[in-house]
């Protein structure tokens, strides 16, 4: 009987504060989740703007994410707020004596352990998210295109939002116990209400400070789309690589594509004037480091290639990184632009006399692979069409006949796809990396990226690389000049 009268004197326990007071509380609170809310949101913005990359790639987030996480930031701040408030209300008056003082003291130690044990949270989260959109570590680079919380973890969200609104009740509903249930879900109807309210304020315009970035960006200004490759490395960004992109003509597909160098719009003539001037800024022993990062449109044709090629062999720069798209890409395209396909450019693109050495070198082998590209993309190897997906395949076994007397020679037609030509690069390369893996186990038992130098050149020793790539020209040039190299080839 007792029990039961304590129990019901216990619920009967009511803490008084005038209507001044809450009304003054709410106010604050409010002033205060609207402060937060807009510090939460330009923070993101920051965050969006360290994320800013060399190329003006950016953190670009869509209608729908802004304002999920415009009401998530709501939520967030309007608890704050109403932590602030409940702070307020209950700290005033301060009597030591007063019968419910320690209920009041435990209450305020739950707003304000609420507080400060989010805010903590919160700024180890902004270190951890400025360290990778800020600093640019190679490991963070575009870390926004790995980190992807919409719309996999809204549950983790919904869950944060759920556990703070709880958390704050939870010394309120032991002194109030079954009144406060009725203010708790009330509350949280009235708080999601102005949380939506909250969402729909843009305290930045976000599509604006996107335009003032993307519109120095070349992929979306002049709508660049590289080509896909199954064979592919990561290239980490030095100062012995030098950017340049070719894009097409939208206009005249046929015309020549634009070059575009040091986001600068330069004439094809400036070319080997320009990479020739760069190279110079080099020291010699980093000259043979050098290399050219291309970005080339997709659908470009292989005779405006070539004669970029020729450009550049010119002036005896032969190495280069096609920047090539996984076939299996895991995230957005734009986060493989240091993803490339390396190349070593032959010098008779402008040399031909120069082909008739190689020629001569490789004649005498038996196993003669002719691999032809048309101008609509199919593939011929030795007067067979084979598939683009058996095309790999197709080349491990004719290679392995005679995997070091071998030699591919690759037509390409001028009016072939750039897409077309990595595509045949790329199952070439994929082949002969296929053979050095397998080498590389059973002779090392180590993978071949893990090898030492002198394994390393063993496999490759093993499994060359021997490709000839001849261009309508080179063809020209045999038939016109008698010699060995006709009646072989």
């Amino acid at each position: 009987m007792n029990k039961n009268l304590k129990i019901s004197h216990f619920e009967q326990i009511s803490i008084r504060f005038s209507l001044s007071q809450v009304i003054t509380g709410l106010l604050l609170g409010l002033a205060y989740a609207f402060a937060f809310y807009a510090l939460l949101y330009v923070a993101r913005e920051a965050f969006r703007v360290l994320s800013v990359s060399d190329v003006y790639d950016m953190w670009v987030l869509t209608d729908k994410e802004v304002r999920f996480f415009n009401l998530f930031y709501a939520y967030l701040a309007i608890f704050l707020g109403v932590s602030m408030a409940f702070q307020y209300i209950f700290e005033r008056p301060k009597r030591m004596f007063e019968k419910q003082y320690r209920r009041k003291i435990s209450i305020l130690h739950d707003q304000r352990f609420l507080n400060w044990y989010f805010l903590s949270f919160f700024s180890k989260t902004a270190l951890a998210f400025g360290l990778m959109f800020g600093v640019g570590f190679p490991h963070f680079y575009n870390a926004h295109y790995v980190i992807d919380f919409y719309p996999d973890y809204i549950y983790l969200f919904a869950l944060i939002v759920l556990v703070l609104y709880l958390q704050m009740w939870v010394n309120i509903r032991r002194t109030f116990r079954g009144r406060s249930l009725k203010w708790m879900l009330g509350s949280f109807a009235i708080i999601s209400l102005l949380a939506y309210g909250f969402a729909q304020i843009d305290i930045i315009d976000y599509k604006k400070l996107n335009r003032s970035f993307l519109q120095y960006n070349i992929f979306e200004r002049y709508h660049l789309e590289l080509p896909e490759s199954d064979s592919y490395q990561k290239l980490f960004k030095s100062g012995l690589s030098m950017k340049i992109y070719l894009i097409e003509n939208q206009i005249n597909p046929e015309a020549k594509p634009f070059i575009i160098v040091d986001k600068k719009l330069i004439a094809w003539e400036q070319l080997p004037a320009i990479v020739s001037e760069w190279k110079e800024q080099h020291r010699e022993e980093e000259k043979p480091l050098l290399l050219q990062h291309l970005f080339i449109d997709k659908d470009i044709k292989m005779k405006h290639i070539k004669q970029f090629k020729k450009a550049l062999t010119k002036i005896y720069f032969r190495n280069v990184a096609y920047a090539v798209i996984p076939a299996d890409k895991k995230y957005p395209k734009a986060y493989y632009q240091y993803t490339v396909l390396r190349y070593r450019l032959p010098t008779w693109y402008a040399y031909p006399f120069d082909f008739e050495h190689t020629w001569n070198d490789i004649k005498d082998y038996k196993n003669k692979i002719r691999l032809k590209l048309s101008a609509s993309g199919q593939i011929s190897v030795n007067g067979q069409t084979v598939a683009d997906e058996y095309l790999q395949t197709k080349l491990k076994n004719l290679i392995d006949r005679h995997p070091v007397d071998y030699v591919i020679i690759f037509h390409i037609n001028d009016d072939a796809h750039f897409q077309d030509y990595i595509k045949v690069i790329a199952s070439i390369r994929k082949s002969i990396d296929d053979f050095r893996e397998s080498y590389a186990q059973k002779t090392f038992g180590s993978t071949y990226r893990f090898l030492n130098l002198e394994q390393e050149k063993e496999v490759k020793e093993k499994y060359p690389l021997k490709l000839l790539e001849i261009t309508p020209e080179i063809e020209k040039y045999l038939q016109e000049n008698s010699n060995p190299v006709n009646s072989d080839y």
